[in-house]
């Protein structure tokens, strides 16, 4: 059975104001990461890289364009 964790905002924010910071899930049983960006202008983003665990993202408004391996994805906008 999965185990549910409740993880303050604290612990990965670098703003308290803002949904911007990244929470390391290896911690939590996951092999993963769950990133949270705070990008205001259109285009930016990091550069292509790779690493061996999953990204996961969360888009609250806007949208984002991914790309994975040779694939490019843009997914549907994000609902209110």
């Amino acid at each position: 059975m999965a185990m549910a964790h409740v993880i303050d905002r604290d612990t990965w924010a670098v703003r308290s104001d803002r949904w911007k910071g990244e929470l390391q899930c290896g911690a939590y049983g996951s092999n993963s990461c769950l990133i949270f960006n705070y990008l205001p202008d259109v285009g930016g983003g990091p550069r292509l890289h790779t690493h061996p665990y999953a990204e996961i993202f969360i888009i609250r408004q806007g949208t984002g364009l991914f790309t994975a391996a040779t694939r490019r994805s843009r997914p549907p906008p994000a609902r209110s």
